[in-house]
């Protein structure tokens, strides 16, 4: 209705009329238009915004949708509301309520809605602002079950004997693999429908056989979906496959665990909610089924192994110093008892080849005895010794030898003797009557220990020379310690003493160790008189 405000007409959202009482709104009004007088009404409804459709969108579940938002002034607002329901933009015969219930022919399709608003001048629809793609009823009722099949027992198992050996071979029943044992020995596996093994001594022999399944399956059912006309069913590893029953089953070695997945679906793709599972089939094994054979024969044969005693390589054994290991000593006698062949046909003969390892591999060293004898000398270089030990019966049909080595002694020490010998030389290093009050010797020598060339003198029965040096003031006369014993280790070069005093001297060398032994032997030098100290 429009009202001139002298300047302009203005659109008149509302007419107002006094009824005694108070102001209302007028529904119409009467204009006069210069020929006649005609009715004016209000405006048609005004949308803000659409409405919007709520609710679970599965089969069986309902759905609904708002009014959406209008103008609510007296000239537009509406004063009814219908609904119209669409299937793909389609309207869904009946459906004209504010709720809709999803039914199995909307599986997979686009739902929306149209809200139309009426008042006094007439009416606006207004389509929903969103769809609702509807899909099967969520899955219910996943069930799974290990299907997998006990096989058959093979109907007969034939074996026959041979050299040592059996054969046997027996009826398929389609098993994954068969189980194969001799009497109680440990099973083995077939993937075919024979095996071979071998016996230790001739007659019989009876082999045992069970068919086993090791290709699990799976049994797989659930409740039928509301609005599905496909179900898809996943499982570990990747798998998959589209199933249109209810129920289904999948290969699955056995032993090992498997999760399982179904989710309802219609043809056009669009899935629902699903349900998932774990199993684990279990292997399925049969009774056994057994066949013997007394055609197994026992030839010569040769050696297999060889047995015997390692007698006296613990030897005489020296402890050294700064080392908690134990060592073969020079001299020591190692001897092989108590040999064997056990299983051989004989006659079997024996022969044996000594070994050295002087650092670069063990080599022969030209002894054949069933013992040796370690030589004084073999200890530098960390000489080790073993043994080779062989059998034989060659000279028989289907004979032949079989060796071995014994374990090696490790590093032999090279000892002459538990008692440090004397100094074998001694001499002095600068002018035989000194002057300037220093005396000097080169080191003594020493026939000792294991050795020059051993690595570490740490491990050397000798540590070292004391010096003790004695004064006289003349040359006949009485001679007393001049001084502390000086020490002349390995490790030290203390070669020198000094003196103050002037007279006659000679010293005392005596050899030590950290052994507790040895010291038992002292030297003179000079070996009679002494050196003029002036």
């Amino acid at each position: 209705m429009k009202l001139y405000d002298g300047n302009s007409w203005n659109e008149a959202k509302a007419l107002k009329f006094f009824n005694g009482a108070s102001w209302v709104n007028a529904a119409k009004g009467w204009i006069f238009t210069g020929g006649g007088w005609i009715q004016h009404y209000p405006n048609f409804p005004v949308n803000y915004s659409g409405p919007i459709i709520t609710g679970n969108n599965n089969v069986g579940q309902i759905l609904t949708v708002s009014n959406g938002s209008w103008n609510t002034d007296a000239a537009y607002s509406p004063s009814s509301y219908s609904y119209q329901w669409k299937r793909n933009g389609s309207n869904i015969s009946g459906a004209t309520n504010n709720t809709y219930t999803l039914v199995t022919a909307d599986s997979g399709q686009s739902i929306t809605a149209t809200v139309t608003a009426t008042n006094s001048r007439g009416i606006t629809s207004s389509n929903s602002t969103n769809s609702i793609l509807a899909v099967p009823k969520a899955l219910t009722g996943l069930s799974l079950t290990d299907s997998t099949s006990t096989p058959s027992a093979p109907s007969t198992v034939t074996v026959s004997g041979g050299t040592n050996t059996w054969s046997a071979s027996w009826t398929n029943t389609g098993a994954s693999t068969y189980g194969v044992r001799t009497n109680n020995g440990t099973i083995s596996y077939s993937g075919g429908t024979s095996a071979t093994g071998s016996s230790a001594s001739a007659g019989s022999a009876t082999v045992y056989v069970k068919s086993i399944n090791t290709d699990g399956l799976v049994s797989i059912s659930w409740t039928a979906s509301d609005g599905a006309s496909q179900y898809s069913v996943s499982w570990t590893g990747g798998n998959s496959k589209i199933v249109y029953s209810t129920s289904t089953t999948i290969s699955y070695p056995t032993g090992n665990n498997v999760s399982i997945s179904v989710q309802p679906g219609s043809s056009n793709g669009y899935y629902a909610d699903g349900q998932s599972s774990n199993i684990t089939p279990s292997q399925k094994e049969s009774a056994e089924t057994s066949g013997s054979t007394s055609s197994i024969v026992d030839p010569v044969y040769a050696p297999s192994y060889i047995s015997y005693t390692e007698n006296g390589f613990s030897g005489s054994s020296l402890v050294v110093p700064g080392d908690t290991g134990r060592y073969v000593v020079s001299g020591t006698t190692l001897s092989i008892t108590g040999i064997s062949a056990p299983g051989a046909t004989a006659p079997v003969t024996y022969s044996y080849q000594w070994e050295t390892n002087s650092g670069s591999g063990f080599n022969a060293n030209g002894s054949t005895g069933s013992s040796y004898t370690i030589s004084t000398g073999q200890g530098p270089g960390g000489t080790e010794v073993r043994c080779k030990i062989t059998a034989s019966n060659t000279q028989l049909a289907g004979g032949g030898s079989t060796s071995t080595y014994s374990s090696s002694t490790g590093t032999i020490i090279n000892q002459y003797g538990t008692t440090l010998q004397q100094p074998t030389s001694i001499s002095m290093s600068n002018n035989v009557s000194p002057t300037g009050g220093t005396l000097y010797w080169n080191d003594p020598t020493f026939t000792i220990g294991i050795g020059p060339s051993y690595s570490s003198w740490s491990y050397s029965p000798y540590w070292g020379t004391s010096v003790q040096w004695y004064r006289s003031a003349t040359s006949g006369g009485t001679y007393t310690a001049n001084g502390s014993s000086l020490t002349r280790s390995i490790t030290t070069s203390q070669n020198s003493a000094t003196r103050t005093t002037a007279g006659w001297y000679y010293a005392i060398f005596t050899p030590y160790n950290g052994l507790g032994n040895g010291i038992s032997t002292t030297t003179r030098f000079p070996s009679s008189g002494g050196f003029q100290f002036t």
